[in-house]
């Protein structure tokens, strides 16, 4: 098959990309299993492919239990020729072990030819640092709140609806970047909420993909702080 395709697929002008091994559909139980780096490479001379699908603690389908991501292992499959893809993990259930939770959904009188309006909703337990974003905030009981924020017993409710204005959007993505120090070197802020089915911008996509890039850095510092990761 992956041979039939690497003949036809490049005169349409598209790329191949592939998963070693195979995935079911099922709620499962099982450990989950992670790419080895040597198996990697020899299925990638052997087949060729434009990308591959690698697992680092992320799974298809249906998992229940928590997903534990080997950072480690990101970094060493980084090092292999081609694009990496990462299938997200649906855990089950989710809200029992993950730290921010992520959910687009949509507003009234929603347009699917303009996802860009989507809204999104972001919940911060509060096993995370405080960002402080109370210069772009509004009360969560304003009814015409663009970017808000709920305090709840076990986590924070972060809402941006789609029609945050750019102004907003820019000030929020300001201190986020701000934030992130010199770690903005790693982000190309082009590419920060486009989405290519519909060769657009998302202001919610933009600032929810910013606040987990942040998360992602400032709990990769406190692990090497608190002697919990080692790095080279």
């Amino acid at each position: 098959m992956l041979a039939t395709l690497r003949e036809v697929l490049p005169e349409k002008g598209r790329a191949v990309g592939a998963v070693p091994g195979g995935y079911g559909g099922e709620v499962s139980q099982e450990p989950v299993a992670y790419t080895d780096p040597v198996e990697a490479r020899r299925y990638l001379e052997e087949t060729g492919v434009d990308a591959l699908a690698v697992s680092i603690g992320t799974r298809h389908g249906l998992h229940k239990g928590p997903v534990r991501l080997n950072l480690p292992l990101l970094e060493e499959l980084g090092q292999l020729p081609v694009p990496l893809v990462l299938h997200r993990a649906f855990i089950w259930p989710q809200k029992e072990h993950a730290d921010i939770i992520v959910r687009f959904y949509r507003p009234a009188g929603y347009d699917p030819e303009n996802p860009s309006t989507l809204n999104v909703r972001i919940t911060l337990k509060h096993t995370l640092p405080r960002l402080d974003l109370s210069e772009v905030l509004h009360s969560a009981y304003e009814d015409e709140a663009l970017i808000r924020l709920e305090t709840r017993k076990e986590a924070d409710i972060l809402d941006i609806t789609g029609n945050v204005t750019p102004e907003q959007a820019q000030a929020f993505e300001r201190i986020i970047w701000d934030h992130l120090g010199h770690h903005v070197e790693h982000f190309d802020p082009r590419l920060v909420g486009t989405f290519l089915d519909k060769a657009g911008q998302s202001y919610p996509l933009a600032l929810a993909q910013l606040v987990i890039a942040y998360y992602l850095v400032k709990m990769r510092e406190l692990a090497i702080e608190r002697g919990h990761l080692r790095v080279a």
